[in-house]
C-alpha cells in the first residue's frame, strides 16, 4: 500500500479502547500513522517515545 503522508500522534490506551491526543505530556506512547488517498489511517507502528517516531518516519520518508 502506497501513502499519501505518514504523520506522529501521541496516543492514549485506556484498556477499552485508544485515542489520539493533542498534549504529548498525556500520551501514553507515540504512533505513525500512514494516510491512503482517500485519507484513512492506517497504524504503521507503535514507539515509546515521539523521538524514536520521528526517526522511523523520518527512515521511511527517505527510503532508507
Amino acid at each position: 500500500m502506497k501513502f499519501v503522508s505518514l504523520e506522529v500522534q501521541g496516543v492514549v490506551d485506556d484498556g477499552e479502547d485508544c485515542y489520539v491526543v493533542e498534549d504529548d505530556a498525556e500520551a501514553h506512547f507515540f504512533s505513525i500513522y500512514g494516510r491512503d488517498e482517500q485519507g484513512f489511517a492506517y497504524c504503521i507502528g507503535d514507539f515509546s517515545t515521539r523521538q524514536n517516531a520521528e526517526l522511523i518516519k523520518a527512515a521511511i520518508e527517505s527510503g532508507e
